[in-house]
């Protein structure tokens, strides 16, 4: 789910086409979401806002219509239904509430209404980055009528001693305190870091293979690091 309005991770699989909220708003033709078959699952990505010069007219045109909103679920809908796992890519400095995540988020709680949904916050290292993270956890869970935090990893961690030991321990302190059950530390790694395609990556850090194996054990407690 590309909430981002430059596309970034939509860029990634080839999509600039178009957008989801654009699509509801207009009714143009355009492709909005691009999927890569991969093993034995499927990688799909969603753009779901248009460029800056484009959205705020968009969103006001979706909010104001029930007729659109309808549009923009219907248009989402399938998306949802046929994938298990959903990543949000948002702007920076964004919470839930604000208008880039209002109607996506509308859009997936009537959609995907089940009661056992994990949600896995990540924060970059700085201290900075992890209290906007937990103030956007406490908004996000506090709005969210179905399913609880699961997890909280702290991302890109510079790989020096000090600053792992440090991390995990921060980690660790702050999980404790909010009761969730998956906590973990990934390294900053060259590879995640500068490729310019999935299809790429050859191979993970051993520690995003375990936060994978973790995730799927939900609610099992663990800490990966």
């Amino acid at each position: 789910m590309d909430r981002d309005l430059i596309g970034w991770s939509s860029k990634l699989l080839g999509l600039e086409d178009s957008s989801l909220l654009h699509k509801a708003s207009t009714g143009e033709s355009g492709e909005f979401y691009r999927s890569e078959n991969d093993g034995e699952g499927k990688l799909t990505v969603v753009r779901v806002n248009p460029d800056f010069p484009l959205f705020l007219k968009d969103y006001r045109a979706v909010k104001e219509s029930n007729e659109k909103f309808r549009a923009f679920v219907d248009l989402y809908r399938p998306l949802l239904l046929e994938h298990e796992i959903f990543v949000v890519d948002n702007p920076p400095n964004i919470f839930q509430g604000d208008e880039l995540t209002d109607l996506e988020h509308q859009a997936f709680s009537i959609t995907r209404d089940e009661k056992d949904w994990y949600r896995i916050y990540v924060t970059d290292p700085s201290e900075r980055g992890l209290s906007v993270v937990l103030d956007y956890m406490k908004v996000s869970e506090s709005i969210s009528s179905k399913g609880k935090a699961g997890g909280l990893i702290m991302n890109m961690v510079p790989p020096l001693p000090e600053e792992l030991t440090k991390a995990s321990s921060t980690m660790k302190k702050v999980c404790i305190e909010y009761k969730i059950s998956l906590c973990g530390v990934i390294p900053f790694d060259e590879r995640l870091y500068t490729y310019s395609s999935y299809a790429e990556l050859k191979e993970f850090p051993e520690q995003v293979i375990s936060l994978a194996k973790a995730l799927v054990n939900l609610p099992a407690s663990s800490f990966v690091e």
